[in-house]
């Protein structure tokens, strides 16, 4: 799934359909963040207001979302897409999104469900409640695949600061990584452990 274009594409589109009950495509963004000497940071406040209106109760959250959309035919694949505000723009269900354009530019026929909630970070998703959620998501769903687009708030809520220290951006990507990545790991196992 993860392989050349042709291959994540031919996943989806079922001619050469892998038996395996899910497929995860993850997707890590990682923003290089120049050095920022102001004391406000106007997006970093952006971030900080999505923030204040994530789910209060995450379980019942992820229940209305998957009541909210249509069943799905048998036969068609099905696609879950968690993350951050980036996998709410390409998620496939209703506005006509990037995502969904090249999924029928190749003849692709899929339902989903999306779970992206706007100004998450890998660290919110691995958090209790959060990652019970997910875990209860996947379990009803049964994705055959799995979207995820996050990292970028995490780089955004910790790349400016980072900079600030002096430190290079190579030096503050690494800490990104080393902080993102054991979290996207921990997603990855909760959703397989869900539904093999």
């Amino acid at each position: 799934c993860c392989g050349s274009r042709g291959s994540f594409w031919q996943g989806f589109c079922g001619s050469t359909y892998s038996p395996c009950h899910m497929k995860l495509s993850v997707r890590l963004l990682a923003w290089t963040v120049p050095v920022v000497y102001a004391s406000t940071h106007p997006a970093k406040d952006a971030l900080a207001e999505l923030q204040n209106s994530l789910p209060e109760d995450p379980q019942k959250w992820v229940m209305d979302r998957l009541a909210e959309a249509p069943n799905t035919p048998a036969g068609t694949p099905k696609v879950m897409i968690i993350g951050d505000s980036w996998a709410d723009v390409v998620s496939v269900g209703g506005n006509q999104s990037f995502f969904e354009r090249k999924l029928k530019e190749h003849g692709c026929q899929v339902t989903s469900k999306c779970l992206a909630i706007p100004g998450s970070t890998s660290g919110m998703w691995v958090k209790g409640l959060v990652l019970s959620a997910l875990k209860l998501a996947v379990r009803i769903y049964k994705p055959d695949y799995v979207w995820m687009t996050l990292v970028g708030n995490d780089a955004l809520d910790s790349m400016p600061d980072c900079a600030k220290t002096g430190k290079s951006a190579k030096e503050c990507a690494d800490e990104l990584i080393g902080t993102a990545l054991p979290n996207i790991y921990k997603i990855v196992d909760a959703i397989h452990d869900a539904y093999p």
